[in-house]
């Protein structure tokens, strides 16, 4: 029995790391990514290129670790730092997001999910040059935190809450504890 039901575990992280990926390598963030660059093309050639380079630095990253249930935090940090700076090619001066985890080298997160929650802290908040959007990534008592200032976008495209349901499941999975979600003191 225990057997079994470590199999079925083992099965369901899996499950949950590819609808993960599905959810993430999706048509709409091609689509915008394509967008910015086709207007980058005719403004700054040299800022294409490097563009070009990021958004190829993100996929490679999520195919060459799409099958691990998790990685060391310095590679997801890595991959996290060329996802925002693409993201600020796309804003320009609306994003000012800092990652600040010290010394964290043993800690093991889930592949996109740091990602995924810089994402939906850009999907579901205006981002302006005059108000720019703030967020910080940091450990706080043996958790690593995404915070930003709330500033929710009156019309946000349908949101399932697909990302933040599986990110929820897998850490669960891997670590016996609850993903924390709150909204306080304007954050």
């Amino acid at each position: 029995e225990s057997l079994v039901k470590q199999e079925s575990l083992q099965r369901k992280a899996v499950e949950l790391q590819m609808e993960a990926l599905k959810n993430q390598v999706n048509p709409h963030f091609l689509f915008n990514s394509l967008n910015t660059l086709s207007t980058l093309v005719y403004k700054d050639a040299d800022k294409a290129a490097l563009f070009i380079m990021q958004l190829s630095d993100i996929y490679r990253y999520v195919l060459e670790h799409r099958d691990q249930a998790t990685v060391d935090w310095p590679v997801e940090r890595q991959f996290v730092e060329n996802y925002i700076r693409l993201q600020q090619m796309r804003f320009a001066n609306s994003i000012d997001i800092t990652i600040d985890t010290g010394s964290a080298e043993s800690y093991q997160v889930v592949p996109l999910s740091v990602q995924i929650l810089v994402e939906n802290v850009i999907k579901h908040n205006v981002a302006t040059v005059e108000d720019p959007l703030k967020a910080s990534i940091f450990l706080e008592d043996d958790f690593l935190v995404v915070k930003n200032k709330l500033n929710i976008r009156s019309s946000v495209e349908n949101s399932e809450n697909i990302g933040l349901s599986n990110i929820r499941q897998q850490y669960e999975i891997l670590t016996g504890k609850k993903v924390v979600v709150s909204m306080e003191e304007g954050f």
